[in-house]
């Protein structure tokens, strides 16, 4: 016999197999992992501080900047934080997002235009801490992408010949 719920389960499965398809796909385009470590001795000029902090940003597959930044031990109070670019390590660069006050940071920026992305997997962008005691930055951080190393991949062969 044939049921009337043949034809509508029928299109019911192709509609879950579609799905799980584009969740597929989408899963595939993987974020892409960025770091930074935040001190004095990246600021220009150089500022002496036991001030400190770190960051981690990702960039997912609609091209959102994802950051979380924190710091600590400054010697002023926070007056401004923005991440900056393209400049590289010992340059400044333009403003390119201001970053909330306070000690811990996160949320999103974007989506990223074709030359943003071009320069933050380049390494161009970076992250500063201003504070009353050094209004041109007391902590900064340049922004590089974090490579995963795991066993036999290429990851770990670029580790091997990645300068710090």
């Amino acid at each position: 016999t044939h049921s009337k719920r043949g034809p509508y389960m029928r299109i019911a499965n192709a509609l879950v197999v579609a799905i799980a398809v584009c969740m597929c796909l989408a899963g595939a385009a993987q974020a892409k992992s960025y770091s930074a470590t935040l001190d004095g001795f990246q600021v220009v000029p150089v500022v002496f501080t036991p001030g400190n902090g770190v960051g981690g940003f990702t960039l997912d597959q609609f091209n959102m900047f994802e950051y979380n930044v924190s710091f600590g031990g400054l010697m002023g109070a926070e007056i401004g934080a923005e991440v900056c670019g393209p400049a590289q390590t010992g340059q400044n660069g333009p403003v390119i997002f201001s970053l909330p006050l306070g000690p811990v940071k996160f949320g999103s920026f974007g989506p990223l235009t074709g030359q943003q992305q071009v320069d933050l997997n380049a390494g161009l962008w970076y992250v500063i801490i201003r504070t009353a005691v050094n209004p041109d930055g007391e902590i900064r951080g340049q922004i590089f992408s974090t490579v995963p190393v795991e066993g036999k991949t290429w990851g770990a062969v670029k580790a091997l010949y990645q300068v710090d």
